[in-house]
C-alpha cells in the first residue's frame, strides 16, 4: 500500500510512505526524505521530518512503480530487438540463435565435492547445464523437487568457479527473502546485498538489505550530518529566529541534504559493486541504484513461470547469461483479465531450448507417493518420482501422533453425491463455479485425530490451472 499524509493547513506539501503497521489506535508509515524546497519557505518540511502538529490525511495511492519498470524493460527490449547481436538472451529468444548443447564431456564449470554431495542425479544434471551453458539455460523444477536447494549451490559455484557477480530473482518477495536466507546460512562470507523496501522484507534478512548495509557503512559521518540538520531544524520552527537567519539556514539545511546524498550514493555505489550476490524481486531488479553496475555475469530467475514476461525482461536485460527456474504447471501468473492467459518467458524459453539446455528435476522429496503419482501421470508424463523418503510417509509417522484409521490413510475421498455441487461453465470467465462446495473440517486434539467431519456451505471459483483436476 502507499499512503500520502498531507498537513491540513497547507496543501503545498506532500509525503509519501509505505504503511508498514496497522493497529486500532493508529499505523505506522515509513516515510522517504523530504526536500524542503518543496514547500514554499522550507517550514512545514521541516514539521513533517520532525514534530508534527495539526490533522494529517491519509489516502490510499496505487503504487505505479512495476508498471513503468516494465515499461521500461520493454522500451529497452525493443531498441536490443532491432539490432541482432545487441543482447544474448534477446538473440535466442527472438532472433533464432542456436542453443549451444552442453555434453556431459563438457566440464569447464563445475560444482565443488561438498555441492555435489547435497544432490541428487537429476539435479547435478540441471546445475551442469546452468553452469556451463552459454546464454540459456532452464531448470524446470515440479514440486518438492529441491529448487531452491539446487539455486543455493548453482549461485556458489557462478561465484567461485564462473568468477560471475549473480543477480538472482523471482517474483515475489517471500521467494526472494528465502533463497536470501538458505544463501546466508549456506555460506555466512558471502556477499549478499537483498535490494528492496525494508518495510516487505523478513525480519531474518533486514540485516542483508541495501538500506541496512548502508547505514552500518555509513552511520559516523552520517549522524554527525543528521545532528546538525537537526539543529536547524529546531532553529527554524522557534518563533525567535530572525527572517534573514532563517534564510541562511535554509541554505545550509539544502547543503547538507546534498552532502548527505552524495556520500550515501557513494557508500550504496560502493557495496553494490563489491557484493558477490544481488537480490531482488524481478521488478525490484529496475532499482536506479543498480544502474551503476556492469552487466552480471549470471542471472537467475526464479518460479519464472509465475512471472508476467514484462516483469521477466527488467532482470533479463542485466545480464549475459540467464536462467529460468520454475514450473509451468503449477500456479500461473496472477492477472485481472477476462482474456486467456499470456505467455510467459518461461514457456517461451522452453519452448526455444526443448531439451538442449532444459533440464527436468525429477525427484519430490515432498509428497507420498500415492499423491504425487497423479500429479507426474497428468502433468510430468509419469517422469516425477518420489523419493524414499516420503514415497510411504503418513501423518502417524510425525511425532506424538497415534496411529490409528485416519492417520495411517493417505488420501481421503468424501462422497457428495446429492450435496447440490453440480457445477457451471461461465463462458466469460476462465473458472467453473459450484452454488456450493464442501469443506471438510478436522478436529486435531494434543495427540491424535478425532475425526470428526463437519459439511459447510459456501460459493467456491475454481482458476483456470484446476480446470484439469475440476473435469
Amino acid at each position: 500500500q502507499g499512503a500520502s499524509g498531507k498537513a491540513a493547513a497547507s496543501a503545498k506539501f506532500k509525503v509519501t510512505g509505505v504503511v508498514t503497521k496497522l493497529a486500532r489506535g493508529g499505523m505506522t508509515v515509513l516515510v522517504g526524505g523530504v526536500d524542503v524546497e518543496e514547500a514554499a519557505d522550507g517550514e512545514e518540511g521541516m514539521d513533517a521530518l520532525g514534530s508534527v502538529t495539526g490533522m494529517l490525511r491519509v489516502d490510499k495511492l496505487a503504487n505505479d512503480v512495476t508498471y513503468k519498470r516494465m515499461k521500461w524493460a520493454l522500451n529497452k527490449l525493443e531498441s536490443q530487438f532491432a539490432h541482432s547481436g545487441a543482447h544474448p538472451v534477446v538473440d535466442v529468444l527472438f532472433h533464432n540463435a542456436p542453443v549451444s548443447a552442453v555434453s556431459p564431456a563438457r566440464n569447464a564449470f563445475a560444482l565443488d565435492d561438498q555441492s555435489l554431495a547435497k544432490l541428487n542425479e537429476s539435479q547435478k544434471r540441471a546445475a551442469h547445464v546452468a553452469l556451463n551453458a552459454d546464454r540459456l539455460a532452464v531448470v524446470w523444477g515440479p514440486p518438492g523437487t529441491g529448487k531452491t536447494t539446487l539455486l543455493v549451490e548453482v549461485i556458489l559455484a557462478c561465484v567461485r568457479s564462473r568468477k560471475d557477480k549473480v543477480l538472482a530473482c523471482a517474483p515475489s518477495n517471500i521467494a526472494v527473502d528465502t533463497l536470501a536466507e538458505r544463501l546466508a546460512v549456506r555460506t555466512p562470507r558471502l556477499r549478499i546485498v537483498r535490494v528492496g523496501h525494508p518495510a516487505r522484507l523478513l525480519p531474518s534478512v533486514v540485516d542483508l538489505s541495501l538500506d541496512a548495509r548502508v547505514s552500518a557503512e555509513f552511520s559516523g559521518v552520517g549522524l554527525d550530518i543528521r545532528k546538525e540538520m537537526d539543529g536547524i531544524h529546531r532553529q527554524l520552527r522557534s518563533a525567535r529566529t530572525p527572517r534573514q537567519e532563517r534564510y541562511k539556514l535554509r541554505g545550509l539545511l539544502r547543503s547538507l541534504q546534498k552532502e548527505l546524498r552524495v556520500r550515501e550514493n557513494d557508500t550504496m555505489k560502493r557495496i553494490l559493486i563489491q557484493a558477490d550476490v544481488i537480490l531482488a524481486t524481478c521488478a525490484g531488479a529496475g532499482d536506479r541504484a543498480l544502474n551503476c553496475l556492469d552487466p552480471f555475469g549470471t542471472v537467475i530467475v526464479d518460479e519464472a513461470a509465475q512471472a508476467l514476461e514484462p516483469t521477466s525482461w527488467i532482470p533479463a536485460g542485466l545480464g549475459n547469461r540467464l536462467i529460468l527456474v520454475g514450473d509451468n504447471k503449477q500456479l500461473p501468473p496472477t492477472v485481472v483479465s477476462t482474456k486467456d492467459p499470456m505467455p510467459t518467458m518461461f514457456d517461451r524459453a522452453r519452448k526455444i531450448t526443448k531439451d538442449v539446455t532444459t533440464v527436468m528435476l525429477d525427484t519430490q522429496y515432498r509428497m507420498n507417493a500415492k499423491i504425487a503419482n497423479w500429479a507426474s501421470k497428468e502433468m510430468y508424463k509419469g517422469d516425477l518420482l518420489s523419493h524414499i523418503s516420503v514415497e510411504n510417509h503418513v501423518l502417524c509417522d510425525l511425532p506424538d501422533v497415534e496411529s490409528t484409521s485416519e492417520t495411517t490413510e493417505t488420501l481421503v475421498y468424501i462422497d457428495t453425491a446429492g450435496a447440490d455441487l453440480e457445477e457451471n461453465w461461465r463462458t466469460h470467465q476462465t473458472c467453473r463455479t459450484f452454488p456450493t462446495a464442501t469443506r471438510a473440517k478436522l478436529e486435531l486434539s494434543s495427540s491424535t485425530w478425532s475425526g470428526s467431519w463437519t459439511l459447510e456451505s459456501r460459493p467456491l471459483r475454481l482458476p483456470s490451472f484446476l480446470r484439469m483436476q475440476a473435469k
